[in-house]
């Protein structure tokens, strides 16, 4: 089984999705929410193979997540993983804690966090 993410592309994931929930928290509350309200976020994860998203899905489903099924990626040899959060008290802090966990989380499974949204 090939190795799809290292612990060096992670650590570069985690710095580009704390940029991104930046800027993305800033229109959120422009747009529609008010900091620290409770939101359930959509989530996506990607690998080369379906088992280790899987693996990844039952993790998350035991901390009370709702997993959707994995399917077959548009880029040829990847699958993807979608789901939402439990939820979590919106502000910057606590999206950059969530995020960096969701990327390590995934680098113990093999798997790239791919961001996150909500619904504007």
């Amino acid at each position: 089984m090939s190795q799809y993410i290292t612990k060096e592309s992670n650590n570069e994931n985690i710095v580009e999705q704390k940029e991104m929930n930046g800027h993305t928290f800033s229109i959120l509350i422009d747009k529609r929410y008010k900091e620290f309200e409770e939101v359930q976020l959509d989530f996506y994860f990607y690998s080369d193979d379906p088992v280790k998203l899987e693996k990844l899905a039952e993790n998350l489903s035991s901390k009370g997540y709702e997993m959707d099924v994995v399917e077959e990626s548009s880029s040829e040899n990847e699958f993807v993983l979608d789901g939402t959060s439990i939820a979590i008290n919106l502000s910057i802090e606590n999206l950059n804690k969530w995020t960096t966990e969701m990327c390590n989380l995934g680098l113990s499974h093999d798997c790239e966090f791919s961001g996150w949204e909500l619904e504007i």
